[in-house]
């Protein structure tokens, strides 16, 4: 039984570790990367937040001493990152992102489209909440298992709905950025984005809350033939006891048989001799009335007649 929870426990670990690759992956920016060639930018869309990382050359920084050959000093790349709960209910702020997108200014088009709060970002935060709510219920279960081992099932079943909401939070995302990855730029060019490091970060974890599920059913399932296995062995031994016991008991009934056959042929035996034996005389000068009232002197037979039982039937019941 310890080994078994030791191995519950192990596994638990495994779950917990997948859950923590999957929550940090939430709060890492490049689940999906756009790189835009003609405004040198690269930019990172993920569940909680956008970055934009731009690589520019400022003309102050072109070194007019060398004028045989003009250095360009370029500047390291720039991050910025806008929270996608930052002034969302700003209607101004919608308004005039509105009116740049009619306009065709594909930076407010890229923002409409993209830097926002989309479904699938709503499909993957949701599905991570309760993964994490079922980790955290199973996480009390696997405490209270080693006092009530019921809760072993109980934990098996909140570690398949978590991992059932992690696998569904990466197939929504992953149909989804399959179906609009494509934004058209300014100049009849087509960008396409494409999965980030973020997103298959959260695979790996949802890929380790699988295994461990299916290592802890695994254990289960062995646990149970185990047990059946085990309650086989017994029944087959009860039954081995039963038999031997009714064939001893069969072996003791015979020998009482051949025990009351033996003394039923010794007992005619004897009766046999004594019926052969001539017949007694009565003493000379006897009177006739002691001759008439007194039956010894009938015959030698030894055993009365009220005694003469089936000796066979005596033992058998």
């Amino acid at each position: 039984m310890n080994l078994f929870i030791n191995n519950n426990l192990n596994n638990s670990s495994f779950f917990f570790f997948g859950c923590i690759i999957c929550l940090i992956s939430i709060a890492l920016p490049g689940w999906q990367i756009l790189n835009l060639t003609e405004l040198n930018a690269l930019h990172e869309h993920s569940i909680l937040y956008d970055c934009i990382i731009s690589e520019v050359t400022p003309l102050n920084s072109i070194n007019k001493n060398n004028q045989q050959k003009l250095l360009l000093q370029q500047q390291q790349p720039s991050r910025q990152c806008t929270y996608k709960f930052e002034n969302f209910y700003n209607w101004k702020t919608s308004f005039f992102v509105k009116m740049a997108f009619e306009e065709k200014d594909f930076n407010a088009r890229e923002y409409l489209n993209n830097h926002r709060f989309l479904p699938q970002h709503k499909s993957v935060l949701f599905f991570c909440i309760f993964t994490l709510l079922f980790s955290f219920i199973s996480i009390f279960v696997i405490i209270c298992s080693s006092c009530f081992i019921p809760n072993i099932i109980l934990n098996t079943i909140t570690i398949g709905l978590a991992t059932i909401c992690s696998i569904l939070a990466d197939i929504s995302f992953w149909i989804s950025s399959e179906n609009n990855n494509k934004i058209k730029g300014s100049n009849t060019i087509i960008y396409q984005q494409y999965l980030s490091y973020a997103f298959f970060i959260h695979c790996f974890g949802s890929l380790i809350i699988l295994f461990s599920f299916l290592f802890k059913y695994n254990n289960k399932r062995r646990r149970k033939q185990k047990n059946n296995l085990n309650e086989i062995l017994i029944n087959n031994n009860n039954n081995l006891i039963q038999q031997q016991q009714k064939q001893q008991q069969n072996n003791n009934n015979n020998n009482n048989l051949l025990l009351s056959d033996l003394f039923c042929f010794e007992r005619a035996a004897l009766t046999a001799s004594l019926e052969a034996l001539p017949p007694p005389q009565p003493p000379p000068c006897t009177p006739q009335y002691l001759l008439l009232n007194n039956n010894k002197y009938s015959n030698y037979s030894l055993i009365n007649e009220n005694n003469n039982i089936k000796c066979s039937d005596k033992y058998l019941n």
